[in-house]
């Protein structure tokens, strides 16, 4: 099936490790060209160093998606170097975790501000490049946290809940711009960023999901690209749970 990827560019943010890195891969893959974004500079090294061995070049971009303007300077370079900017994935992420009442506000503000604040920062400046091109594609991550709530979890959940929400939002906003804006909740998936989890933790955790296994960072990206797509061209303000079933129990 031609997804109709060949050509697109697309920016990746949090592409240094885990999904994001998935992504970018995915996309690439597709034939769409990469913008791989993330703070984490030696970690975009180590992307593009993957994507080099498929004989993908890509460009990599600095930027911390908590401040606007390293936002906008980041989209604003995007589009110039690559002539234009079709796909904006956001997926830059961090967990903190713990219950409110032994977890501090620097954590409950770090959750809010990459996850929500980020994923609202990187939109706004992508967004007068994206509205140049016709049938261009947002895809967040949230978390089923933000759906059905965790709580060990809670600040993270009520950041990943509002991104829920700025999705549904934002789609009804960009519909006159053919802009498509979706958002995808995975389930726990096995990431640097869940890194705590040990061999018995994962045994356990896998017995409350009916597919009986924890997540792939790849189980996401394929998501991912389907919603990047021009097969999703009529899909806008929808929530997808990429969870193994999880959020069905």
């Amino acid at each position: 099936m031609d997804l109709g990827l060949n050509g697109r560019v697309a920016m990746v943010t949090g592409s240094a490790s885990g999904i994001g890195q998935e992504t970018a891969i995915a996309l690439a893959e597709e034939g769409a060209s990469l913008a791989l974004v993330d703070r984490n500079t030696e970690g975009l090294k180590g992307t593009a160093d993957r994507l080099a061995s498929l004989g993908i070049k890509t460009r990599s971009y600095g930027c911390d998606v908590t401040d606007i303007e390293s936002c906008r300077q980041a989209a604003d370079a995007v589009a110039r170097d690559f002539g234009g900017l079709h796909v904006l994935c956001n997926v830059a992420g961090i967990l903190k975790g713990g219950q409110l009442e032994s977890s501090v506000p620097a954590d409950w503000k770090a959750e809010i501000d990459v996850c929500l604040l980020g994923t609202i920062n990187m939109s706004s400046a992508a967004l007068p490049h994206l509205k140049k091109e016709k049938h261009g594609k947002i895809v967040n991550i949230a978390s089923d946290a933000g759906r059905i709530g965790e709580k060990s979890m809670v600040a993270y959940s009520a950041a990943k809940g509002g991104v829920i929400s700025f999705t549904r939002a934002f789609a009804k906003e960009c519909g006159r711009y053919w802009l498509n804006v979706n958002v995808i909740c995975p389930g726990t998936i096995k990431t640097p960023m869940t890194s705590f989890l040990t061999p018995d933790t994962e045994a356990q955790w896998a017995k409350l999901y009916p597919l009986r296994r924890l997540g792939e960072p790849r189980d996401v990206a394929a998501a991912i690209v389907f919603l990047a797509s021009r097969q999703a061209d009529w899909i806008t303000g929808q929530t997808l749970s990429v969870d193994g079933g999880f959020a069905t129990v």
